[in-house]
């Protein structure tokens, strides 16, 4: 896109579906591509589990692997078919086996059912998956079926996840944080159809500029220039810069792209024609924008600190796994 002086919200759009991989990330790609090709080829139950704590990017994999492999209509006897290669359902809060059997059927559009059968929502869940030519199946926010009301109904959701996978013969992914270790390995008979477990890590903080953080955000600064025309200041160390955003972050790629879209949308709105930001923009922007994971109260003060009491920080908050 050219470069513009005044934003507005298709820019958004741009800079929110551009990537920074780092290596975790590409790993993640790279199994899940794998595993489209790997589908026709499966006999057995086949189940990938990805752990990761929230920002760090399980979500967009799966928004990524459907954009990779979009659904599509074909002729079938005459009629148009639709076909969803990756059906994604979310796991919700107090989840049922009725439940999941619901998200499935409502995320290929099929219709639900009011029985509580375990049998008949295996049956239906199986051809809602066959009817759409599904090659794998989904499961984001597993760690939710671990929210069950009663213990029962964890175990049944366990089974019914386990019996599915063994019978769709297509990849099952699951993704969630890593609580949901317990859920996978609640059982041995769930356990021991997980081929592979794939773990999106917190990145430490940016002491020096060779830390995959500090690559991160620079990654995140030039796709920004790129699409806005904006760059930060020359009077605001980069270094600096993504110091402070490391505090705001918590070390979550995902709050780094949310702190720079409040930005470009809080320019959009103003009308402003600056081609540069400084840290007074970025305390305007934390107005609207909520630290979701912030490692000072209150996340202001990542954009006031001196530089000297940054570095302290940068020390004290070496690895943000230990504040998890």
């Amino acid at each position: 896109m050219t470069s513009s002086k005044i934003l507005n919200l298709d820019m958004l759009v741009e800079f929110e579906n551009r990537r920074v991989l780092h290596p975790d990330f590409s790993e993640g790609e790279e199994l899940l591509d794998d595993l489209i090709k790997l589908s026709p080829k499966l006999q057995n139950a086949y189940i990938v589990t990805f752990f990761a704590h929230p920002g760090l990017g399980k979500s967009t994999l799966l928004l990524d692997l459907q954009a990779r492999n979009p659904s599509y209509m074909k002729k079938d006897n005459d009629a148009n078919k639709l076909i969803i290669p990756v059906p994604t359902i979310s796991a919700e809060e107090n989840c049922s086996v009725r439940k999941v059997v619901d998200s499935l059927c409502h995320a290929v559009g099929k219709s639900t059912t009011t029985s509580a059968n375990a049998a008949y929502l295996k049956t239906k869940a199986i051809e809602a998956l066959k009817d759409v030519g599904a090659v794998a199946l989904a499961i984001d926010e597993a760690q939710e079926f671990l929210n069950n009301s009663n213990r029962s109904g964890v175990k049944s959701v366990v089974s019914f996840v386990r019996s599915l996978a063994d019978a769709i013969k297509i990849p099952l992914i699951l993704m969630g944080t890593p609580c949901y270790e317990d859920f996978v390995y609640a059982a041995d008979d769930m356990s021991r159809r997980v081929k592979t477990s794939h773990h999106l890590k917190i990145m430490d903080s940016p002491i020096h500029d060779q830390t995959l953080f500090y690559r991160t955000s620079e990654g995140m600064l030039d796709n920004l220039q790129v699409v806005t025309g904006r760059t930060l200041c020359k009077s605001v160390d980069r270094l600096e810069f993504t110091q402070r955003l490391f505090i705001v972050s918590g070390g979550r790629i995902g709050c780094i792209y949310d702190f720079l879209a409040q930005y470009i949308k809080d320019q959009e709105k103003s009308g402003s024609t600056k081609t540069t930001f400084d840290l007074e923009d970025c305390l305007k922007v934390l107005k609207r924008y909520r630290a979701p994971f912030p490692l000072i109260q209150p996340s202001t003060k990542a954009f006031k600190v001196s530089p000297k009491d940054l570095s302290g920080l940068m020390i004290k908050y070496e690895s943000m796994e230990d504040h998890v």
